[in-house]
């Protein structure tokens, strides 16, 4: 994950504006992307660790692309 990705998902956490479901979503991506297992990921943020993963793919399919336009999930 790029500086500009943990930021924006960081500012999302600080509002009290986000919504819950994307706090979750946003804390549950930062834990995966420091290391942090699925299951543990899943008991903390309070969300099955299926619904972790489910996000955890859309996420890689929408931010991690790698040059010539291919996302990860396309290598």
């Amino acid at each position: 994950m790029i500086g500009e990705q943990q930021d924006l998902l960081k500012s999302w956490l600080r509002k009290s504006t986000t919504p819950v479901g994307l706090a979750k979503r946003a804390r549950a991506i930062l834990m995966l992307a420091s290391g942090e297992t699925f299951c543990k990921t899943s008991q903390y943020v309070g969300m099955g660790e299926r619904h972790i993963r489910k996000w955890a793919r859309r996420f890689i399919s929408l931010f991690c692309h790698f040059p010539g336009g291919r996302s990860l999930e396309a290598s």
